[in-house]
This record gives C-alpha cells, structure tokens and sequence, in this order.
C-alpha cells in the first residue's frame, strides 16, 4: 500500500519541485488552485465614483466606467444657508461650502445616485468636512433607496465636529449587491447644527466625495471555477491511482 505524504512547499524552488514531479492532474490542480487564491486575494474595493468638487460646481464628477454606465451630479440643496464652490481653500482645491448663523441653518441635503455598468457590492462612502468659523457641529443622515420606486432604508449618521479637515467613511456593505442597470439613490440631510455664537455666521464644508465597490461575482465566478477544476482534477487523480492499485 502507498502512504500519501504531506508536502510542506518552503520556497519557491521547492514548489517548483513539487510542481514538475506531479502528474499532471495534480499538476493542473496546483495550477488552478494558485490562480484562484490570486484572483480571491485580488478582490480589493476601488473608487468608482467621485466628487472632488475642484471646478466650482457640484457637477464636478468622475467615475470609474468599468463599474459605473454614466457620472451622476452630486447636488446640494441648502436649506437654510447660503452655498458657494470656492475654487481653492478646499482638500486640497475646491470644496463646498455652507454659511449662515448656525441656528438658522436649516436642512441642507446631499444628493447624488450611481448606476451599475456590471454586478458590483458597494463598500463604503467616504467625504471630507471642516467647521471653518465658529466650531460647527451637526449631524450628517445617511439614507439609501434602490430603484426610484425603491424602500428607503437608513445607513446611519455621522457626527461632523472639527476645525481641520477630518475624513469621514460610512459602511454601505449592508446595501444588497448591485446587479448591472440597478440604479441607486442617496440623499443626505445636515441637521442638529450648532455654534459657539449663533448669533453669528458660521461656515461648514465639504470635499472629496467617493464610493467605494468591489466587482465581486466576477473574482468568485473566476473561483468558482478554479475550485470546480481543482476539484475534478484532484477526483480523476485519485480514481486513476485506485486503478492503477487495483490492476497492480
């Protein structure tokens, strides 16, 4: 009877050994297996849409068009203060900025969609913010809805406090994984804004717009089959080696 061995592969050129001794099944197999842990490992979440708002404009946007089928606009409303696009002072050009005295800055919203070009799960949402007079605080909520007749459903809020410019990220891994044409929504809304004198304006800003997504079900499709292949392979190998101890 052959004992089967464990071989424990300490260097490259004792995994080239290995390789060139195996038949070729197992040989297969090992090759297989190595690029599916390579394309596991490659999975790693990218910017597919931004907003760096450097032109003046809230339409100032790019996207990654493997992912996305067309930019969409982030587009601020508001409220209760006055917005301006200066084109420098932001993180590090242009930024959105909103002013007014604190108690009265009512409401203002973020709002922008993205449209899948290929099935793709969201990662997370990331922004710049500063209180740039007066130490402005609020609270930034963050809902979601897929498809325009969609359920609207929280991601959460973050609190906005600070005198430099402080990066912020939302998760969106509990938003379902988006298959190609699934469009989806967000529109946030600033409120609970206070200021060392409400009395006075005070400024809040905003720059660096992104969202993250990893093209997930094509990484697993690519291991999917790699684990299949590795799976057969290593099946006609075995059977093979049970003939050949059989006819011996």
């Amino acid at each position: 009877m052959m004992k089967s061995r464990i071989v424990i592969v300490g260097s490259v050129a004792d995994g080239l050994r290995v390789l060139r001794g195996a038949a070729l099944p197992a040989r297969c197999a090992i090759i297989a297996l190595a690029v599916c842990m390579l394309s596991i490992s490659s999975a790693k979440a990218a910017v597919i849409a931004q907003w760096n708002l450097d032109a003046g404009s809230q339409a100032a946007s790019t996207v990654n068009g493997a992912f996305l089928s067309a930019a969409s606009t982030l587009a601020i409303t508001p409220g209760g203060a006055s917005l301006a696009f200066p084109t420098t002072g932001g993180n590090p050009n242009g930024y959105a900025e909103l002013t007014g005295k604190a108690n009265a800055i009512g409401n203002p919203t973020f709002a922008f969609s993205i449209t899948a070009n290929t099935a793709q799960a969201l990662t997370s949402l990331t922004f710049d913010y500063i209180s740039t007079k007066n130490d402005v605080t609020g609270t930034l909520s963050w809902p979601y809805k897929i498809g325009a007749g969609g359920t609207v459903t929280s991601l959460g809020s973050v609190n906005l406090s600070g005198a430099a410019w402080t990066p912020e990220t939302l998760n969106l891994s509990s938003i379902p994984t988006l298959s190609n044409g699934q469009q989806v929504f967000f529109v946030a809304t600033l409120s609970n804004v206070n200021g060392l004198n409400n009395g006075n304006d005070s400024e809040i800003a905003f720059d660096n717009f992104t969202v993250n997504a990893v093209p997930e079900p094509i990484t697993y499709a690519l291991a999917a089959f790699g684990l299949i292949f590795v799976g057969g392979a290593a099946g006609r190998f075995y059977l093979g080696r049970r003939r050949s101890a059989a006819v011996g």
